[in-house]
């Protein structure tokens, strides 16, 4: 990969690392890896479904609360033992993540 890509080259491996080190050690008890990229991939589910993914809308503002309790209520069923606090905490973490890469 060449070094002026824009984009990470383990990029699932780098959000881990950066939800990880932000993470209260509370919540990093509760998590594995493979649980923080379910939740990644549930943000992205949320995205889509809400229209977010389309690139004619830049000024849609996401709605952290209503997408924690989306993402929680995709976890309850598989018994992650997080709260809906505690997803927000991930997902801010992850939405920061984002920000950081400064590619849009």
């Amino acid at each position: 990969m060449s070094e002026n890509s824009l984009f990470p080259e383990n990029p699932e491996e780098e959000i881990v690392n950066y939800i990880k080190s932000g993470l209260s050690a509370e919540v990093l008890s509760k998590c594995d890896d493979e649980l923080l990229l379910d939740i990644v991939d549930l943000l992205y589910d949320y995205y889509d479904k809400h229209g977010f993914l389309d690139f004619g809308d830049f000024e849609k503002e996401i709605d952290v609360d209503d997408l924690a309790k989306e993402v929680f209520s995709a976890l309850k069923s598989e018994d992650s033992g997080l709260s809906v606090d505690e997803v927000k905490e991930i997902i801010k973490l992850e939405l920061d993540f984002e920000d950081s890469m400064d590619i849009f």
